[in-house]
């Protein structure tokens, strides 16, 4: 092993399992997913390999390094109940239930198969996973998790991506849609009603919902977003155009409120629209790098956006108040 790898890699033995466990201490991607914030905005956690980094969102100061078993981390979400917890996955199907404050692990639950993309948008406490590619195709799944194990799956939806952007859910889980290529698919979950809808031409490249509305934003390879209602439904559902972006559109997310949508593309420029007025839009533009995620804040205080050259960027309310991590 050479010295910089040396000083990259920590290792530890596990007794019980006679196991090597490697941790990244460094080098890892910080920006392959989505960050998350915590429900009061404070803390920013970051999926960093086989852990997840909480930070200070006013300092981006490191708080906690959360070390997630042996497999690496494909998603994370705040508990719907416990908003001083957070959840993890990991692409094994290891669930962990986090108390990021203290940086201690509450309850571990090991799913029967692997995972590719998680979200926790139940209030019931349930989860959604998209299955490791089976028979030729990933599914989206729920699971109901008893005191040590699942106690149920539900299936949803057939032929989606295994990429957190390609999947929304909407009022609180009453919904879920998924695009794929040129096709937007949305589930009534309680109804259990399905419907596609297609576009000519352009390829989706990631769907977002609104937070109380029956309305998704999607993006497309043309650049431009598509803003989808009463898609549950209509066969053909009314859309509004929002087109600024030149080269695809990387992500797009709304406020909490859904008055406003913030998106981001290859142009480095962070672009935000004001919903019902197509026309009104406002511009971060000269950030460095092309973008690649954007999320914001629950109460609508920060948004933190990840470059491409793996660095991120989390701007407050202040004009130009930028604070960077790498």
């Amino acid at each position: 092993m050479s010295a910089h790898t040396k000083e990259l890699v920590d290792t530890s033995v596990v007794t019980e399992s006679d196991e090597l466990l490697v941790f990244v201490k460094g080098g890892s991607s910080i920006t392959s997913f989505r960050p998350l914030f915590s429900h009061d905005s404070k803390y920013l956690f970051v999926i960093q390999g086989r852990s997840v980094t909480v930070f200070s969102s006013a300092s981006g100061e490191v708080i906690h390094e959360l070390q997630c078993r042996n497999k690496s981390v494909i998603g994370i979400a705040i508990h719907p109940k416990n908003p001083l917890q957070i959840i993890s996955c990991s692409s094994d199907g290891t669930v962990i239930y986090w108390d990021y404050l203290d940086g201690v692990e509450l309850r571990v639950y090991k799913i029967r198969f692997g995972c590719s993309a998680f979200c926790m948008p139940f209030q019931d406490g349930s989860i959604s996973v998209v299955s490791s590619k089976q028979e030729g195709e990933y599914k989206l799944l729920r699971l109901w998790f008893g005191e040590k194990k699942v106690n149920k799956i539900s299936f949803l939806l057939k032929n989606v991506l295994p990429d957190e952007k390609m999947i929304a859910f909407g009022k609180k889980g009453e919904f879920v849609a998924a695009v794929n290529k040129q096709t937007l698919y949305t589930l009534s979950i309680d109804e259990n009603k399905l419907r596609s809808h297609l576009i000519g031409g352009r390829t989706f490249t990631c769907v977002t919902a609104h937070p109380s509305e029956t309305c998704v934003a999607t993006g497309d390879n043309s650049g431009r977003i598509l803003l989808w209602y009463n898609f549950l439904d209509a066969k053909l559902p009314p859309k509004t155009v929002l087109h600024w972006h030149a080269l695809p559109v990387s992500d797009c997310a709304f406020t909490s409120l859904g008055s406003h949508l913030y998106s981001v593309g290859s142009e480095s420029v962070l672009v935000k629209w004001t919903i019902g007025h197509k026309q009104h839009r406002e511009f971060l533009p000269r950030l460095g790098a092309p973008l690649s995620h954007v999320v914001c804040s629950s109460d609508n205080t920060l948004i933190a956006v990840h470059l491409a050259d793996n660095c991120m960027f989390v701007k407050g309310q202040r004009p130009n108040g930028l604070n960077f991590i790498s």
